[in-house]
Protein backbone atom coordinates (compact mmCIF):
# COMPACT_ATOMS: atom_id res chain seq x y z
CA UNK A 1 0.00 0.00 0.00
CA UNK A 2 1.08 3.50 -1.22
CA UNK A 3 0.39 5.56 1.98
CA UNK A 4 0.26 2.44 4.78
CA UNK A 5 -3.28 3.67 4.57
CA UNK A 6 -4.50 0.32 6.89
CA UNK A 7 -2.16 0.85 9.41
CA UNK A 8 -3.00 4.75 9.56
CA UNK A 9 -6.72 4.09 9.83
CA UNK A 10 -6.69 1.57 11.85
CA UNK A 11 -5.07 3.63 14.28
CA UNK A 12 -8.24 6.11 14.39
CA UNK A 13 -10.54 2.96 15.39
CA UNK A 14 -11.06 1.44 18.40
CA UNK A 15 -9.51 -1.92 19.74
CA UNK A 16 -12.77 -4.00 19.80
CA UNK A 17 -12.94 -2.69 15.99
CA UNK A 18 -9.56 -3.78 15.00
CA UNK A 19 -9.78 -7.22 16.08
CA UNK A 20 -12.88 -7.93 13.71
CA UNK A 21 -11.85 -9.64 9.94
CA UNK A 22 -14.91 -7.62 8.91
CA UNK A 23 -13.72 -4.27 9.70
CA UNK A 24 -10.33 -5.19 8.39
CA UNK A 25 -11.30 -6.43 5.02
CA UNK A 26 -13.68 -3.06 4.50
CA UNK A 27 -10.45 -1.33 5.67
CA UNK A 28 -8.27 -2.95 3.01
CA UNK A 29 -10.92 -2.76 0.31
CA UNK A 30 -10.78 1.21 1.08
CA UNK A 31 -7.31 1.41 1.40
CA UNK A 32 -6.85 -0.17 -2.12
CA UNK A 33 -9.69 2.47 -3.36
CA UNK A 34 -7.44 4.92 -2.31
CA UNK A 35 -4.01 3.88 -3.16
CA UNK A 36 -5.82 4.02 -6.83
CA UNK A 37 -7.22 6.95 -6.66
CA UNK A 38 -3.65 8.55 -5.60
CA UNK A 39 -2.25 7.08 -8.76
CA UNK A 40 -5.04 8.62 -11.32
CA UNK A 41 -4.52 12.31 -9.27
CA UNK A 42 -0.06 11.56 -10.69
CA UNK A 43 -1.54 10.40 -13.85
CA UNK A 44 -3.75 13.84 -14.15
CA UNK A 45 -1.46 15.94 -12.99
CA UNK A 46 0.61 14.84 -15.35
CA UNK A 47 -1.29 14.60 -18.56
CA UNK A 48 -2.72 18.55 -17.62
CA UNK A 49 1.08 19.44 -18.02
CA UNK A 50 1.65 19.76 -21.64
CA UNK A 51 5.30 19.36 -21.87
CA UNK A 52 4.68 15.84 -19.63
CA UNK A 53 1.66 14.69 -21.10
CA UNK A 54 1.76 11.34 -23.18
CA UNK A 55 -1.95 10.11 -23.25
CA UNK A 56 -3.92 13.73 -23.89
CA UNK A 57 -1.51 15.33 -26.74
CA UNK A 58 -4.22 14.45 -29.17
CA UNK A 59 -6.84 16.05 -26.46
CA UNK A 60 -4.46 19.28 -26.35
CA UNK A 61 -4.02 19.68 -29.89
CA UNK A 62 -7.72 19.63 -30.60
CA UNK A 63 -8.54 21.77 -27.71
CA UNK A 64 -5.30 24.38 -28.96
CA UNK A 65 -6.44 24.35 -33.24
CA UNK A 66 -3.26 22.33 -33.73
CA UNK A 67 -2.94 19.43 -36.46
CA UNK A 68 -3.28 15.73 -34.51
CA UNK A 69 0.27 14.42 -35.43
CA UNK A 70 -0.28 11.07 -34.19
CA UNK A 71 2.92 9.36 -36.40
CA UNK A 72 5.19 12.26 -34.99
CA UNK A 73 7.57 11.85 -31.54
CA UNK A 74 5.83 12.67 -28.38
CA UNK A 75 8.06 15.77 -28.31
CA UNK A 76 7.55 17.66 -30.72
CA UNK A 77 4.35 17.00 -30.43
CA UNK A 78 5.05 18.29 -26.83
CA UNK A 79 6.82 21.28 -27.48
CA UNK A 80 4.30 22.48 -30.57
CA UNK A 81 1.50 22.26 -27.46
CA UNK A 82 3.81 24.41 -25.37
CA UNK A 83 5.25 27.02 -27.65
CA UNK A 84 1.21 27.68 -29.22
CA UNK A 85 0.67 28.30 -25.14
CA UNK A 86 3.28 30.58 -24.97
CA UNK A 87 2.42 32.76 -28.10
CA UNK A 88 -1.05 33.72 -26.43
CA UNK A 89 -0.36 37.83 -25.74
CA UNK A 90 0.98 40.85 -26.89
CA UNK A 91 3.44 39.84 -29.88
CA UNK A 92 6.69 40.82 -29.22
CA UNK A 93 10.46 39.93 -29.91
CA UNK A 94 11.02 38.37 -26.76
CA UNK A 95 8.01 36.52 -26.87
CA UNK A 96 9.35 35.34 -30.23
CA UNK A 97 11.93 34.23 -28.83
CA UNK A 98 10.19 32.42 -26.22
CA UNK A 99 8.20 30.75 -28.71
CA UNK A 100 11.08 29.75 -30.48
CA UNK A 101 12.90 28.00 -27.41
CA UNK A 102 10.11 25.70 -27.73
CA UNK A 103 11.30 24.14 -30.81
CA UNK A 104 14.59 22.25 -31.46
CA UNK A 105 17.13 24.96 -33.12
CA UNK A 106 14.97 27.26 -32.06
CA UNK A 107 17.54 30.14 -31.64
CA UNK A 108 16.45 32.78 -33.52
CA UNK A 109 16.67 36.95 -34.20
CA UNK A 110 13.62 39.23 -35.01
CA UNK A 111 14.16 42.13 -37.22
CA UNK A 112 11.30 44.89 -37.02
CA UNK A 113 10.34 46.90 -40.08
CA UNK A 114 7.22 48.93 -38.60
CA UNK A 115 7.34 50.84 -41.85
CA UNK A 116 6.43 48.09 -43.97
CA UNK A 117 4.32 46.31 -41.77
CA UNK A 118 7.20 43.11 -41.22
CA UNK A 119 9.32 41.09 -38.67
CA UNK A 120 11.86 39.31 -40.20
CA UNK A 121 12.89 36.06 -38.28
CA UNK A 122 16.29 34.63 -38.85
CA UNK A 123 17.43 31.62 -37.40
CA UNK A 124 20.73 31.34 -36.02
CA UNK A 125 20.87 28.35 -33.81
CA UNK A 126 22.24 26.07 -36.62
CA UNK A 127 22.54 26.16 -40.71
CA UNK A 128 19.25 25.22 -42.75
CA UNK A 129 15.92 24.72 -42.17
CA UNK A 130 14.83 23.79 -38.28
CA UNK A 131 13.04 20.13 -38.27
CA UNK A 132 10.02 21.65 -36.18
CA UNK A 133 9.53 24.65 -38.85
CA UNK A 134 5.91 24.03 -40.21
CA UNK A 135 4.54 24.02 -36.54
CA UNK A 136 6.82 26.82 -35.57
CA UNK A 137 5.23 29.09 -38.53
CA UNK A 138 1.89 27.93 -37.49
CA UNK A 139 2.84 29.30 -33.95
CA UNK A 140 3.83 32.51 -35.31
CA UNK A 141 0.99 32.89 -37.69
CA UNK A 142 -1.32 32.27 -34.68
CA UNK A 143 0.17 35.05 -32.55
CA UNK A 144 0.66 37.79 -34.52
CA UNK A 145 -1.42 40.51 -35.74
CA UNK A 146 -3.36 39.99 -39.35
CA UNK A 147 -1.59 43.37 -40.08
CA UNK A 148 1.78 41.72 -39.99
CA UNK A 149 3.61 40.22 -42.33
CA UNK A 150 6.66 38.21 -41.04
CA UNK A 151 9.44 36.55 -43.44
CA UNK A 152 11.76 33.74 -42.48
CA UNK A 153 15.46 33.79 -43.15
CA UNK A 154 17.77 30.56 -42.59
CA UNK A 155 21.62 30.30 -42.89
CA UNK A 156 23.59 28.01 -45.26
CA UNK A 157 27.25 27.43 -45.90
CA UNK A 158 28.21 29.67 -48.87
CA UNK A 159 30.32 28.86 -52.03
CA UNK A 160 32.80 31.66 -50.50
CA UNK A 161 32.72 29.27 -47.50
CA UNK A 162 33.34 25.79 -49.40
CA UNK A 163 36.56 27.12 -51.40
CA UNK A 164 38.48 26.34 -48.53
CA UNK A 165 38.22 22.57 -48.25
CA UNK A 166 38.85 19.81 -51.23
CA UNK A 167 36.57 18.96 -54.13
CA UNK A 168 37.11 15.32 -53.35
CA UNK A 169 36.94 15.71 -50.00
CA UNK A 170 33.01 17.89 -50.40
CA UNK A 171 32.08 14.68 -52.94
CA UNK A 172 32.27 12.43 -50.26
CA UNK A 173 28.86 14.08 -48.44
CA UNK A 174 25.30 14.70 -49.11
CA UNK A 175 24.27 18.12 -50.56
CA UNK A 176 22.16 18.58 -47.58
CA UNK A 177 25.34 18.29 -45.21
CA UNK A 178 27.37 20.26 -47.22
CA UNK A 179 24.48 23.37 -47.59
CA UNK A 180 23.71 22.86 -43.77
CA UNK A 181 26.24 20.89 -41.29
CA UNK A 182 29.78 21.74 -40.35
CA UNK A 183 32.02 20.84 -42.72
CA UNK A 184 35.38 20.07 -40.58
CA UNK A 185 32.90 18.14 -38.30
CA UNK A 186 31.94 16.07 -40.64
CA UNK A 187 35.08 15.28 -42.36
CA UNK A 188 36.68 14.29 -39.07
CA UNK A 189 34.18 11.91 -38.76
CA UNK A 190 34.39 10.39 -41.92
Amino acid sequence: MGWNTVLKQKMLYPDYLKSERLFSEILESESQEIDLFSQLVDVFSKELTPSLSDEWLGDWEELLGLPILTNTSAEIRQSNIVSLLRSSGTLTSKRLKEIAISYQNGEIEVKEDTVNHKFTISFIGKKGVPPNYDAFKLAVGKAKPAHLNVEYEFSYNTRNYLTQFKREDLSKLIINDIREKNINDLLNNL
